[in-house]
């Protein structure tokens, strides 16, 4: 689990861009994990949030806990503390 955040931290960090989301409705996985967040060139803490897709429609979310968050650029690594459940601060500035 933690292997896979990872690589998709580093895979958000090298494409830069969203990535369009083929909806299908009707059709959900609940295995599946979305990560919100953004990357700026602002200095300050970045937040990134983890939760699991229940459907479409749930207004509550599934936020998922003890997750591994590191974000790469180079040959810089910047690490993330859970600071609520499902909510992920970077510890330093960058």
């Amino acid at each position: 689990m933690r292997r896979l955040l990872l690589a998709v931290g580093m895979a958000i960090s090298a494409s830069a861009c969203v990535h369009e989301f083929p909806f299908r409705q009707g059709e959900v996985d609940e295995n599946t994990i979305v990560i919100e967040g953004y990357i700026t060139n602002e200095y300050m803490h970045h937040t990134v949030q983890i939760s699991r897709l229940s459907s479409y429609e749930a207004t509550v979310r599934n936020m998922l806990k003890g997750a591994y968050v590191a974000v790469s650029s180079g040959d810089s690594t910047y690490y993330y503390n859970e600071t609520e459940d499902g909510i992920y601060t970077s510890e330093t500035k960058f």
